[in-house]
């Protein structure tokens, strides 16, 4: 794809299922390095050199959230996915280009059992791992902007209530925040010291899941239930945060009517 001598920027390699989902979407460009249980890795870039390329996807999806600065014991990669039908779209601008191919089952795993309790089960804790690493993502969005606005306000008329709100808005989503994940832990070797929090318990059981072949045993199908409630749980009390903390910090930011830019005073 691509006149000869033509620079090749924008290429992309998405993987597709049967219903039409995109899996995994691969670019010209490597991805930001990232700290792993293996090591620093990232992932590969296409090739774009000109003549014949060879890349491997390794049958997983999408990596999870990142979230900066926030080492965990848990693994970042996506879970690998069952057998069936796939398409491997290349796209080049205007141009692309389509292969269908099909996954086959493991020879060596037991052909009677199905894939679909697996897959349904490492896709529910994806999503909820994916999800609680997005949450964390918006709560320090939402910290950092509640210590701005009182920054910027402190000191000015009547905002000893807005301060307060403040104040306890960012109490609230820190401690929720340490509720979900480990902030202390900087090297693997910490877990014996700290717990490693709800993420990691997560992605080891995807983990583990993903590893041991189609059957679930009871004991992983049982701590997948119990996980799945604990995140429900969070989710509850988070919403409960922000619409109970930050909504008054925002009601009463209103009623100030404060301006936009505050000029100081000599």
């Amino acid at each position: 794809m691509g006149a000869e001598g033509e620079a090749v920027e924008g290429l992309k390699l998405s993987i597709i299922d049967s219903r039409g989902d995109t899996v995994r979407t691969f670019t010209s460009n490597e991805s930001e390095p990232e700290q792993t249980r293996w090591g620093v890795q990232r992932v590969p870039g296409l090739g774009t050199e000109k003549g014949m390329n060879r890349f491997v996807w390794n049958m997983r999806r999408e990596n999870l959230t990142a979230v900066p600065k926030l080492f965990s014991s848990g693994s970042r990669a996506g879970y690998r996915v069952g057998p069936g039908k796939y398409t491997a779209s290349m796209t080049l601008g205007d141009n692309q280009a389509e292969v269908s191919v099909k996954m086959l089952t493991d020879p060596r795993n037991d052909q009677a059992v199905s894939y679909r309790k697996q897959q349904q089960i490492l896709a529910d804790l994806y999503e909820s791992a994916n999800d609680l690493y997005s949450s964390v993502n918006s709560i320090r969005s939402m910290r950092s902007q509640l210590k701005s606005i009182m920054k910027n306000v402190k000191g000015t008329d009547d905002s000893e209530k807005l301060l307060d709100a403040g104040k306890s808005a960012v109490k609230a989503l820190s401690e929720w925040e340490m509720s979900v994940v480990s902030l202390k832990l900087e090297t693997f070797q910490d877990v014996v010291n700290f717990d490693s929090g709800l993420d990691a318990d997560i992605t080891e059981l995807m983990s583990k899941i993903d590893g041991s072949g189609p059957s679930v045993s009871e004991g992983s199908e049982e701590r997948y239930h119990d996980l799945m409630d604990q995140w429900d749980e969070k989710k509850s009390q988070l919403e409960e945060i922000v619409e109970e903390h930050v909504g008054r910090f925002n009601d009463l930011y209103r009623e100030m009517d404060i301006p936009a830019v505050i000029v100081p005073e000599n």
